[in-house]
């Protein structure tokens, strides 16, 4: 498979398949955040206007337990009391095409989180949020894409078309000009608004983790 078949799988509706095969594909509103002015209509290529990472992180430490990228107290502080359940090829096919992931659940709740490092889509091609951002531009597989930031870092907003009226978040972060982390959260339908906020705040947790903060 190629790589520019690999990265839909993570980021859109789909990625929720690594939330142990959730099939529901609704989501939320965005975070309240700024989108930043990451195109240019001078650029020679997509891949010109996707802002660089100037301070790369490296996860490499955490893809044998990708559950520890989001402390525990942070999923729980978003209703999410049981720890995450590590996705990886011996438990998921899905993440022989993405990458290492975890995944929590809501018993009370239809709600979900998934989180994955999107290794594969380096292997062959550009990875990270250009490579996001050329299936967007081509029309292969997103119809929906906003660019934003986590704590400084790159990121974008992507589906394969926008639900987060509907209580779905996918949310895209560059950690390095190859390599992104996805974030994406289901089932908010009561308070659609709080996809968003909930994607962007574990988001946010995992970057710290990469820091190597607590």
């Amino acid at each position: 498979m190629t790589a520019m078949r690999r990265l839909p799988i993570l980021a859109s509706g789909l990625a929720l398949l690594l939330a142990a095969g959730c099939t529901q594909t609704e989501g939320g509103t965005p975070a309240a955040e700024t989108p930043s002015a990451a195109t240019s209509g001078t650029a020679d290529s997509p891949a010109d206007e996707v802002p660089v990472v100037t301070e790369p992180l490296d996860p490499s430490a955490y893809l044998d337990d990708p559950c520890r990228l989001a402390p525990q107290a942070v999923l729980a502080n978003l209703g999410f009391e049981k720890p995450g359940e590590t996705q990886n090829e011996a438990n998921n096919s899905a993440t022989e095409l993405t990458g290492p992931g975890c995944s929590w659940s809501n018993r009370g709740s239809a709600e979900m989180i998934a989180i994955g490092v999107q290794t594969e889509a380096r292997k062959d091609g550009p990875g990270g949020l250009r490579h996001g951002y050329q299936l967007y531009t081509s029309g292969e597989w997103f119809g929906f894409w906003e660019f934003t930031t986590v704590d400084d870092y790159p990121a974008a907003y992507a589906d394969v078309d926008d639900r987060r009226d509907r209580g779905q978040c996918n949310l895209m972060v560059g950690i390095a000009d190859d390599l992104s982390f996805y974030v994406a959260a289901s089932g908010y339908f009561d308070e659609p608004d709080k996809a968003c906020e909930s994607a962007h705040s574990v988001a946010g947790a995992v970057i710290d983790t990469l820091k190597g903060g607590s």
